[in-house]
């Protein structure tokens, strides 16, 4: 079986976002299954002639076609496949980029149209696939987001010390909350009158935003460091360190956060903001604290929280590890196989 993958892999590119590295870790599983025939994505619209004949190539020599594309791509490559694909008939699977695909097609309702023409749409939440269902979307299943990660070792016994260290994982941008967590940082630092608590910063940081972070750094220099981009495949070296990652995104409709993933495997509980898929990822007080979406003060009360609790901390690393074995490369990559065969059998 020949499977042709459109997405963006970006090659050769140092990228660090989660449609990328989720791409990439699709594109690595489905190798293993067979033949690849890749259409890499990366800047499609200065290539859009060369990408037209790249995919319409893909289409007609491939059993199967991946999708894994963001919004601004839905809006191209649904339409094209979808009248492409009356020509050539062969089995499209979609797996989502986010958690947005239900508001998409409210948005935009001819979309219906072109997700139920595949074969499957893979999507990363259970709810999502309900609300899909009652959208009329019968073919969505669900697909644990995913990443090819060693598990921290649990340890028999943990130590912390002041500063309590914190960590951000994700791209550098308002949006994730990165604003957010670093007020507090310097709030909680303000109330205790010591350094009690610091924040190390990883992540690409978004051009339209350098200026003001950077402005931010250089004003909270004590206890806020930027660290860089990590490779992906050093998520679990890098965290596993810290004491919690916070997640205080701005994103109501996050779909299942590569950066949580992350966190799980090396063990770090997360505090989080209640994002609409929260739930399926986090349990307050069992590998994680999570405060409302709307709560202004919640990031504040859960550091605190946090570091008067440091029993509670450590008694969550151990169902961070759980839970992250939800999300592992041979979870997916089972489901995957066999979704792909049975369409083969059909």
């Amino acid at each position: 079986m020949k499977i042709a993958l459109v997405g963006r892999v970006a090659e050769g590119k140092e990228l660090f976002d989660g449609q990328t590295v989720k791409t990439r870790y699709l594109y690595e599983l489905l190798k293993q299954i067979d033949d690849v025939v890749l259409v890499d994505t990366y800047e499609y619209k200065k290539h859009i002639v060369s990408m037209l004949f790249s995919s319409i190539k893909a289409l007609s020599k491939s059993d199967a076609v991946v999708l894994s594309i963001s919004i601004n791509g839905r809006r191209f490559f649904f339409p094209f496949f979808y009248y492409l694909n009356k020509i050539y008939k062969k089995n499209i699977y979609h797996s989502l980029i986010g958690g947005r695909l239900a508001s998409n097609i409210e948005k935009n309702p001819s979309w219906k149209k072109y997700v139920n023409s595949f074969k499957i749409n893979w999507v990363e939440s259970h709810e999502l696939v309900s609300l899909l269902n009652n959208m009329g979307v019968m073919n969505a299943q669900y697909l644990p987001n995913f990443k090819k990660l060693e598990k921290a070792e649990l340890l028999e016994t943990y130590s912390f010390s002041e500063p309590y260290r914190y960590c951000m994982f994700s791209r550098v941008q308002k949006q994730k909350g990165i604003t957010d967590a670093i007020d507090t940082i310097f709030a909680i630092n303000s109330q205790y009158g010591c350094k009690k608590a610091t924040l190390d910063i990883y992540g690409p940081i978004d051009e339209d935003f350098k200026t003001e972070f950077f402005e931010l750094l250089d004003k909270h220099s004590d206890y806020i460091v930027y660290k860089g981009s990590v490779d992906a495949a050093k998520s679990v070296e890098t965290l596993q360190s810290y004491y919690m990652l916070l997640f205080p995104t701005r994103y109501f409709n996050e779909g299942i956060p590569g950066t949580i993933i992350d966190a799980m495997a090396a063990g770090v509980p997360v505090i989080a903001r209640k994002w609409h898929y929260c739930s399926e990822m986090l349990t307050h007080q069992i590998n994680g604290l999570v405060y409302d979406f709307d709560d202004i003060d919640g990031l504040f009360e859960m550091i605190k929280y946090s570091i008067e609790n440091e029993d509670l901390v450590v008694r969550m690393k151990p169902k961070c590890l759980e839970k992250a074995d939800e999300y592992l490369f041979e979870t997916a990559f089972k489901m995957i196989k066999a979704a792909l065969n049975k369409g083969t059998m059909i």
